[in-house]
C-alpha cells in the first residue's frame, strides 16, 4: 500500500510539473542508450530514473555499468564500483548477483586491485559454484591464480595453475595464448616457491622454448617477460648461471618486442652479471670470447688479445678461429701494436676470409694496420725521382724497391679501408661509422706526418662526413679544424 502511494505521488509530481517522461520511461530510455553505446546519455536518463526509483535494481545496475564504460569521467571507476555494489545488494536472484560480481571483477582487474580480486573470486567459487559453467569457471580460476601470483602468494598460485592445467585442458588446447601463460606462470611460481622441484618447474617453462609471443596481447607479452625475469633471478640466486642467462635472454627479447626500454636496460645489466659469474671459471670458446669482448669494452686491450688468442686455440671450427683471430688483431691494433695486429689480420685475410661473416671489420683494421705499420723510406721522394732520371744507376735500386713496396702497401691499405665501407652491415650503421671515422682520422694523422697532404685531406674528409652522419658534432668539428689547418 505504501509503495502504491509512493508511485502515485511520483506520477502526480510528473503531471504537476509537466514532465515528458515517467521514471520507467527514463529507465527504458537509459537502457536503450546503454545498449547503443551512448553511455553519457544513458547516465543522464538512468540518474533521473534512480532519483525517483532509488531502490530499483535495473536502474542501479545499468547506471553502474554505464559508468564502467564511460572513460571520460575521471571518477567513473569509483562511481561504477559504488552502483554495482549497491545493485548487488538489490539483486533478486543469485544469477543476477553473479554477473554483477563479474562486472566488478573486470573493474578490479583493470585497476589491478588484487586483494579485491582474490576476495571476489573466492566468494564466487564458494557461493556460486552451481552457476559457474566451464568457460566462466576457467576465467575466474585463472583470474584468481594470476592475483595470487601478483601478490607473491606463489604456492597458492602454482596449486591453482596446476588445477587449471588439468581441469580446463579443453579450453587451453584451443587457445595457445592461455596455455602458454598458464604454463609460464605455473613454472615461475613453482621455481620461486619450491627449491626442491626446480627441474619439474623448468620442464613446464621449457615447453615454451619455441613459443611465438609476437601475436599475443601486449599485457601478456609484458607478463611473460616478467615471468622469465623472475625465473632467471631465482636461478641466479641458486647459482644456476647458465639457465639464468637463458631466461634473462628470453625476458629481454620480449621486452624488446614491446619496446620497454627501462626493463631492457635492467635485464641487460642482470645479464652482464650472470655472464660474469658464468664465465669466471669457464674455458669454453663462448666464455673466453665474452671475457675478451668485456676487456675490450673496458679498454684492457692487452688482456683482451690474450683471451682471443686462447679462444682461437680452443675454437673447434674455422669460423670460430677466424672470429677469435680477427678480435685478437683488432685488440692489438687498438693497443697501437700495429705490426703485431697486421700479422694476425693478414693471417685471417689469407687463410680464413671465406669463413668470416664480418668482412667489414677485417678490411677496415687490416687496411689501417697496413698504413700505420709502414715506414716511409728516408729521402724517398728525392731518391725515387733521381732513380727515374738515372734508371741505370745501380746504387739507387734498393731505395727504389723500398719506395715501390711502401707505395704498394699504402695503396693496398687505402683500398681495404674503402672496401670495408662498401660491405659493412647497415643494421650496425652508427657503430661501424663511428669506428670507420676514428680510424680514418688516425690514418689521416699519419699521412699528415709523412706530408702526404692529398691523402691526409681525403681521409680527414671521410672521417668528418661519418662523424656528421652519426651526429657527433664535437668530433666532426675537431676533424674540421685539422682540415682547415691543412688548407691554410
Amino acid at each position: 500500500m505504501k509503495q502504491l502511494k509512493l508511485i502515485l505521488c511520483i506520477l502526480l509530481i510528473f503531471v504537476f510539473f509537466g514532465c515528458s517522461k515517467d521514471p520507467i520511461g527514463y529507465l527504458e530510455e537509459g537502457k536503450k542508450d546503454f545498449n547503443a553505446g551512448r553511455y553519457l546519455a544513458a547516465i543522464d536518463n538512468l540518474r533521473h530514473a534512480k532519483y525517483f526509483l532509488p531502490n530499483n535494481f535495473e536502474a542501479t545496475l545499468y547506471l553502474g555499468k554505464a559508468f564502467l564504460n564511460h572513460e571520460e569521467d575521471r571518477d567513473a571507476n569509483y562511481k561504477a564500483r559504488y552502483y554495482l555494489k549497491r545493485a548487488s545488494e538489490l539483486a533478486r536472484t543469485n544469477e543476477e548477483n553473479l554477473y554483477i560480481k563479474i562486472d566488478l571483477l573486470a573493474l578490479y582487474k583493470e585497476k589491478k586491485r588484487y586483494k579485491e580480486i582474490v576476495k571476489t573470486c573466492t566468494e564466487l567459487r564458494e557461493n556460486y559454484k552451481p552457476l559457474l559453467k566451464n568457460k566462466l569457471e576457467f576465467e575466474i580460476n585463472n583470474t584468481l591464480a594470476e592475483a595470487y601470483f601478483q601478490t607473491e602468494e606463489y604456492e597458492k598460485s602454482s596449486g591453482l595453475y596446476n588445477s587449471i592445467l588439468h581441469k580446463h585442458k579443453n579450453i587451453l588446447d584451443n587457445n595457445s595464448e592461455f596455455r602458454s601463460m598458464t604454463l609460464l606462470r605455473l613454472g615461475t611460481a613453482e621455481i620461486i616457491s619450491d627449491d626442491k622441484n626446480i627441474k619439474k618447474a623448468i620442464s613446464h617453462i621449457c615447453e615454451l622454448d619455441n613459443c611465438d609471443y609476437s601475436s599475443f596481447a601486449r599485457h601478456n607479452i609484458s607478463s611473460a617477460a616478467a615471468c622469465y625475469s623472475l625465473t632467471a633471478e631465482k636461478l641466479y640466486e641458486n647459482k644456476e648461471y647458465e639457465n639464468a642467462i637463458k631466461y634473462y635472454d628470453k625476458s629481454k627479447e620480449l621486452f624488446v618486442l614491446i619496446n620497454d626500454r627501462n626493463q631492457i636496460k635492467r635485464i641487460s645489466d642482470n645479464l652482464d652479471k650472470a655472464y660474469d659469474k658464468h664465465d669466471k671459471n669457464c674455458d669454453t670458446y663462448p666464455c673466453i670470447m665474452r671475457r675478451g669482448i668485456k676487456q675490450m669494452d673496458e679498454k684492457d686491450f692487452d688482456d683482451a688479445a690474450k683471451e682471443f688468442k686462447k679462444a682461437a686455440e680452443v675454437g673447434k671450427t674455422r669460423q670460430e678461429k677466424a672470429e677469435a683471430l680477427l678480435k685478437m688483431g683488432t685488440s692489438l691494433f687498438l693497443d697501437d701494436k700495429f705490426e703485431d695486429a697486421l700479422a694476425e689480420l693478414k693471417k685471417v685475410d689469407c687463410e680464413y676470409q671465406k669463413d668470416l661473416s664480418d668482412l667489414a671489420h677485417l678490411h677496415l683494421y687490416h687496411g689501417a694496420a697496413l698504413i700505420l705499420s709502414a715506414d716511409k723510406p728516408d729521402s724517398f721522394d728525392k731518391v725515387f725521382s733521381l732513380y727515374n732520371k738515372y734508371k741505370n744507376h745501380s746504387d739507387d735500386r734498393s731505395y727504389r724497391n723500398k719506395g715501390i713496396a711502401f707505395k704498394e702497401q699504402i695503396s693496398n691499405g687505402e683500398n681495404k679501408i674503402r672496401l670495408s665501407f662498401k660491405v659493412f652491415d647497415e643494421e650496425n650503421d652508427d657503430k661501424f661509422r663511428e669506428e670507420f671515422a676514428e680510424i680514418c682520422s688516425k690514418v689521416a694523422d699519419k699521412f699528415r706526418k709523412w706530408e702526404m697532404i692529398t691523402e691526409a685531406k681525403d681521409f680527414y674528409e671521410n672521417s668528418k662526413n661519418n662523424f656528421q652522419y652519426i651526429e657527433n658534432k664535437e668530433r666532426a668539428d675537431k676533424v674540421q679544424e685539422e682540415l682547415d689547418s691543412l688548407n691554410s
